[in-house]
């Protein structure tokens, strides 16, 4: 994606149904932690139908999207 290791992002997960409650509980818990994981200034839950072109990633039996973007 052209990212540097320095570069600040924002990080947002596109679920629907199970996996967004799941999603939405994990990181309700989590978000602060994984974010300074990936070095990402937020990271966020949102519906499935705001992803856009977001790319696609497996989870469980499904999918999810993940969009990473450059602050």
């Amino acid at each position: 994606s052209g990212f540097d290791v320095t570069d600040k992002v924002n990080v947002c997960i596109y679920a629907e149904g199970e996996y967004e409650a799941e999603i939405a509980a994990s990181l309700a818990n989590f978000a602060e932690y994984v974010a300074a994981q990936t070095l990402a200034l937020s990271v966020t839950a949102a519906p499935m139908a705001e992803a856009g072109d977001a790319p696609e990633v497996e989870w469980n039996d499904g999918a999810i999207r993940i969009a990473v973007s450059k602050c």
